[in-house]
């Protein structure tokens, strides 16, 4: 899969840490385009099942690409308590537990090591 240049580096420095960290990482794009470079993927760690995003042009979010853990635990507590998609993300009693921005580096290593 082709990756937008700044989600493609994201991914590759990702695959090299979680590779000398002997972890495994499923990539899978989000929303494939063969006419043009995929936007983003989500990514997980296998072993510790931990999620991320990596994406690019995200509304209402500054910078050339953006990288998010993603709480699988309290989304789904919050999908059975009737939160909506929007809620969670932006209301501020969750204060970005469920969806939480972080730099590249800090993103790695949640996902790698935990």
């Amino acid at each position: 899969m082709k990756f937008v240049h700044p989600v493609n580096e994201s991914v590759k420095k990702l695959l090299e840490v979680a590779a000398q960290e002997d972890v495994d990482i499923n990539v899978v794009p989000t929303f494939p385009d063969k006419a043009r470079k995929t936007l983003s993927c989500i990514v997980q760690a296998t072993d510790t099942d931990r999620f991320g995003i990596i994406s690019v042009n995200v509304e209402g979010v500054d910078g050339d690409v953006n990288h998010f853990v993603f709480n699988g635990k309290l989304y789904d507590y919050c999908r059975a308590e009737g939160f909506t998609k929007e809620q969670m993300v932006s209301d501020s009693s969750f204060d970005g537990k469920v969806l939480n921005r972080r730099d590249r580096d800090d993103f790695i290593n949640f996902i790698v090591n935990g």
